[in-house]
């Protein structure tokens, strides 16, 4: 039988190095630029997705906590009234009802013993803050103990207006509220997981529908797209009820958001 010889490959060739040249190198480069400037976008809207879910997680312990502290207090929602000369606020200013709903003095401090991560030497829990605030200059809202700094969670300002306005000794209970499952007690103070909106905003074509985390009153949690608002000059305003009609004037007897 015939043999094959293998061909000659010649000497040295372990020793070849093989290199690219400058055209080589600079396509290379810009197929990875283009590969970046595709996947960084999507990279980005994951990483949104995953704050608002985890922020929706914090308004669901909200919510819980809230649930707690109502059926410890005898029923009893949390009442402004108790800060009356807490830092110089006065009956009749509105400051009670600020303080109450986004400062950290005020509710967040009720239902922080309700809270997990709260520290044991009382420091307020991180729920109450949206890790997207972190990053959101110049609204950079960080965890603190400072009883006047904010929360970017909020109590409802309707509820808080309304029990103020009750007499002494007189708070909202449960059973007020007509719709427990679809009146909303607790929410993010911006709509920054879903463009960055602010949930009060000025009739005109800059306006958008704000999407924002909001706790109910029967305690569950959901996203929420604020309603238009019929008060002269506004787009946008999620501190009142929207339904049956849109009304600064309903209470949690009267009035609620979701149908």
């Amino acid at each position: 039988m015939k043999a094959f010889n293998k061909p000659f490959l010649g000497t040295g060739i372990k020793n070849r190095h093989v290199a690219f040249t400058l055209i080589e190198l600079l396509v290379v480069i810009a197929i990875i630029a283009i590969l970046a400037a595709m996947l960084l976008p999507a990279l980005a809207k994951a990483k949104s997705k995953a704050l608002a879910i985890a922020c929706l997680s914090q308004g669901k312990q909200i919510g819980l906590a809230m649930m707690m502290y109502v059926q410890d207090n005898r029923d009893g929602w949390p009442d402004p009234k108790m800060y009356y000369g807490t830092n110089g606020i006065a009956p009749g200013t509105g400051n009670a009802s600020r303080y109450a709903c986004y400062e950290v003095g005020g509710v967040a401090t009720l239902l922080n013993p309700y809270t997990s991560h709260h520290g044991t030497d009382g420091s307020v829990s991180p729920i109450f803050w949206c890790p997207s605030w972190r990053d959101k200059t110049p609204y950079s809202i960080y965890p603190t103990n400072s009883p006047t700094a904010w929360t970017s969670w909020m109590y409802r300002w309707v509820l808080s207006v309304y029990t103020e306005s009750l007499p002494k000794g007189t708070t909202l209970k449960s059973g007020d509220f007509i719709k427990p499952s679809q009146q909303i007690v607790y929410h993010e103070i911006a709509a920054y997981h879903y463009g960055d909106y602010a949930i009060w905003q000025s009739a005109g074509p800059q306006a958008h529908q704000p999407k924002i985390n909001a706790v109910f009153a029967d305690g569950h949690a959901h996203l929420w797209a604020v309603p238009k608002s019929r008060s002269p000059g506004m787009a946008y305003d999620a501190n009142w009820f929207a339904l049956p009609t849109w009304s600064t004037g309903w209470t949690p007897k009267q009035g609620w958001d979701v149908n």
